[in-house]
């Protein structure tokens, strides 16, 4: 009977060992953060980690003269301290670091995320039940960074034996910026979570649901539209794209209201291609397989949704989330047809594998309902952003210099670094002809494809509302396993989440503390 209460094999098993049927304490361990100084050997200890080396009678500053935490990120010790299993010092770059321009970064906070991310992977790999984090050089960096380090997608792993490792503070100096970085650490796990979702698994309706079940109760209004009333609504881009498959189309309408009732909403728009095998245009689909990440943007939109909740930002939020699937159905859309979008316009459609700027379109055109202050489209783009970006950065585009301005120290703070591509005339002749309808959607081999793509986008945004599109067709995805960093390698990202929170509450809260070292 007790294995149907605890559903740790381990818990059981140690519990049975005990005679007197109390279960063992939980394993903890520490993690402090090394300065590393100019002359590569000179390590200087935090604040926190010179105090817990004072307290043990510099065991840890002995440790470290041997270990080589000169050439690795993170060591590790054991029996340093009778309270914690293991102690991890991990490496956070110099104790000068500070806003690097070239690098579009604020590098003390970087630093600290992947110190702190590295630091509590180390020890989860360990075992370690309980990893208490310092705040290093900033209490919400290390938070968020030890939050996402000890993420890992195992949901479909049958394996028992895995510990679910939780993190907490260890002496922080500010618990509100630990708490607010848990909460952005938290929602970039979600989203990474949504993203990986298998395409038998991530359908539009489960993904519906999910959004429910986590969304609702963080006073987060969700509005799931059937495909009847998206017929009724005219939006006729997702209707045609999500003909070729089986599955039924479905958007979601989310609403926070943390502001005054006659303020105007900002609109988060994203994609929610649950699978894309690009339609009828198979041939030049080379990784059907990464058809299942076409939903990044929609899993980005929903995190914030919940984080912005979480962090009661004081605005109104409007979010739309189009769930739909892209496949070679009998139904499909065929290359050449010209659809009649949401404003009345006309677009022709050259090549099927670009879904997500035609379905983006619709309802950057239907968000004039919503009277938006500013538009944030979010969706994988073009395959531009992958081959050259990598997962380096975002790319962004917008004709509103102060709010690019916004969205780049957003960005630079959390990490989710942004380049701003151009919207020039030269690419928005490749939206215009040669065509037989008003517009036309670029076929996406064309060179300088993400930036025909975002100018076709340019063409429905409402009258008097800032937009700005987020191409993330490479940050969403850390391909890379150097160098080392607080997400994993071969997983989802989570981008552009907290670049978005970030945003929204420097907008909402202008002359709060931003984000810096």
């Amino acid at each position: 009977m007790l294995s149907k209460f605890l559903k740790n094999r381990n818990l059981v098993e140690s519990c049975i060992r005990y005679s007197t049927g109390a279960c063992p304490p939980p394993k903890k361990g520490l993690v402090l953060g090394v300065y590393r100084e100019c002359n590569q050997n000179e390590l200087r200890l935090s604040t926190q980690a010179q105090n817990f080396n004072d307290s043990i009678q510099g065991k840890a500053e002995e440790f470290l003269l041997t270990s080589n935490i000169a050439e690795q990120p993170v060591v590790v010790a054991h029996n340093l301290h009778p309270d914690y299993f293991a102690v991890a010092f991990a490496g956070i770059g110099p104790k000068d670091a500070k806003f690097n321009s070239q690098e579009s970064l604020e590098e003390c906070l970087e630093w600290t995320r992947i110190g702190a991310g590295l630091g509590a992977r180390a020890l989860h790999q360990y075992g370690v039940d309980q990893i208490y984090v310092e705040n290093m050089s900033s209490p919400d960096a290390a938070a968020e960074g030890s939050v996402m380090g000890v993420w890992e997608f195992d949901a479909y792993q049958t394996d028992e034996e895995s510990v679910r490792s939780i993190v907490l503070p260890f002496n922080v100096s500010d618990p509100n910026l630990w708490k607010y970085g848990t909460i952005t650490g938290e929602a970039t796990n979600l989203a990474r979570y949504i993203a990986h979702l298998p395409p038998n698994e991530g359908t539009p309706e489960a993904i519906a649901k999910f959004a429910i079940d986590n969304l609702c109760k963080c006073q987060v209004n969700v509005d799931v539209r059937d495909v009847e009333w998206i017929e009724q609504k005219k939006l006729n881009s997702i209707l045609n794209v999500a003909k070729g498959s089986r599955r039924l189309p479905l958007l979601l309408e989310l609403s926070y209201c943390g502001g005054v009732a006659d303020q105007k909403p900002a609109v988060l728009i994203g994609d929610g291609c649950t699978y894309d095998s690009w339609g009828l245009c198979l041939q030049d689909n080379q990784q059907v397989d990464w058809g299942m990440y076409g939903k990044s943007g929609a899993a980005a939109v929903i995190a914030a949704m919940k984080g912005i909740a979480q962090l009661s930002l004081p605005l109104n939020v409007n979010a739309l989330v189009p769930l739909y699937e892209n496949k070679p159905g009998a139904m499909a859309l065929k290359p050449g047809s010209v659809i009649k979008t949401f404003d009345g316009n006309t677009t022709e459609v050259h090549s099927t594998n670009v879904s997500s700027r035609l379905v983006l379109s619709d309802l950057i055109g239907y968000s004039h309902t919503l009277a938006p202050n500013v538009i944030v489209n979010i969706s994988a783009l073009s395959n531009d952003t992958r081959k050259y970006m990598s997962s380096g950065a975002i790319f962004g585009f917008t004709t509103d210099d102060d709010i690019y301005k916004t969205f780049e120290e957003a960005a630079s703070s959390t990490g989710d670094r942004v380049i701003r591509g151009p919207l020039w005339e030269f690419y928005k002749a490749k939206t215009t002809w040669p065509t037989m309808a008003d517009t036309r959607v670029v076929p996406n081999q064309c060179t300088g494809d993400a930036m025909a793509a975002a100018m076709f986008l340019e063409n429905f945004k409402p009258k008097g509302a800032a937009m700005v599109t987020l191409d993330i067709g490479g940050s969403a995805f850390l391909r890379s396993l150097k160098p080392d960093h607080y997400l994993r390698p071969h997983r989802m990202t989570g981008s552009p989440m907290r670049a978005v929170i970030q945003f929204l509450k420097q907008i909402a809260c202008p002359n709060d503390r931003r984000l810096r070292c």
